[in-house]
């Protein structure tokens, strides 16, 4: 038969056990919970970064484009013009001021 004395010690290691159980399923549940957070957090700055690289994935496509009009006789054509105000042999540029001077 078990003792008084025994039975007292069974009890006193029980709640001893319990309450190490206790302490580490809270640890581990806000452990869990502190890195779901964090991970939740992470993803919303990946969603940014995917954004803006996707938005400047987009400007790269088009300075491409851009890139490859340029290197047409037109577009060196135009530039040469509009820049630096070339022009062709035998050929007269008329700078019209849109302005109207009230005097």
């Amino acid at each position: 038969m078990i003792t008084v004395k025994k039975k007292k010690s069974v009890i006193k290691r029980n709640r001893i056990l319990i309450l190490f159980l206790f302490v580490f399923v809270t640890y581990i549940s806000v452990t869990l919970i502190n890195q779901q957070v964090k991970i939740k957090e992470l993803d919303a700055v990946e969603a940014q970064y995917m954004e803006k690289i996707e938005e400047l994935s987009e400007e790269v496509d088009s300075i491409e484009k851009e890139i490859e009009k340029s290197k047409s006789e037109e577009a060196i054509e135009r530039l040469a013009r509009e820049k630096l105000k070339m022009v062709k042999p035998d050929e007269v540029i008329y700078d019209i001021d849109d302005e109207v001077n009230p005097e």
